[in-house]
């Protein structure tokens, strides 16, 4: 499995829609076989779902994005777990143990906001949706 995080300053960009930095990292199981630092090239949003594809990317993590780009990268058949905050490595450790989302990684404000939606049986909107896929 291929993910993206995007990055900035060894931590989440806070915003997927402006973020220039993405680490690929190449997963098996619980163990990373090797790691791309890029930089996006484009901020057209059909260009950079086009470079996150042509990186064979499986799943996106990032920070805020919005609905439109979010969709879009989803229809392009890449998953999104958006609103993430925090260290890249610990950010990383939290998914590959299926711990991610978690309140300590979610952008403040975010995290009381989706799981409210969730008890009373709303839908989250797109991009909010972060739940693992096992």
């Amino acid at each position: 499995m291929r993910i993206a995080l995007s990055a900035w300053a060894g931590q989440i960009s806070p915003v997927f829609d402006s973020a220039e930095h993405v680490v690929f990292l190449d997963i098996q199981g619980e163990k990373t076989l090797y790691q791309i630092n890029a930089t996006l090239q484009s901020n057209s949003p059909i260009e950079r779902i086009a470079e996150l594809k042509a990186f064979g990317t499986d799943t996106l993590i990032c920070g805020a994005v919005s609905r439109a780009l979010a969709e879009l990268v989803r229809g392009s058949g890449i998953r999104v777990i958006s609103f993430v905050s925090g260290d890249v490595g610990t950010v990383l450790d939290a998914f590959l143990n299926g711990t991610l989302p978690s309140p300590e990684l979610t952008m403040p404000g975010c995290w009381k906001r989706r799981e409210r939606r969730r008890r009373h049986g709303r839908p989250v909107p797109a991009g909010r949706d972060a739940s693992p896929k096992k």
